[in-house]
């Protein structure tokens, strides 16, 4: 299962339907493929 991190949440609005929705842009987790001893897996996620 891929994992993601939230990068922005925007507030908008549906001017057809007139419903106010979040906007969430979203990064894919790349984890490097080793656990420290101490249980964290280092990861890199893109802000693009």
């Amino acid at each position: 299962m891929k994992e993601f991190r939230i990068l922005n949440i925007v507030e908008s609005s549906m001017s057809v339907t007139n419903q106010k929705v979040a906007v969430f842009e979203l990064a894919e987790v790349e984890y490097h493929g080793v656990e420290l001893p101490s249980g964290y897996k280092p990861y890199t996620f893109s802000g693009e």
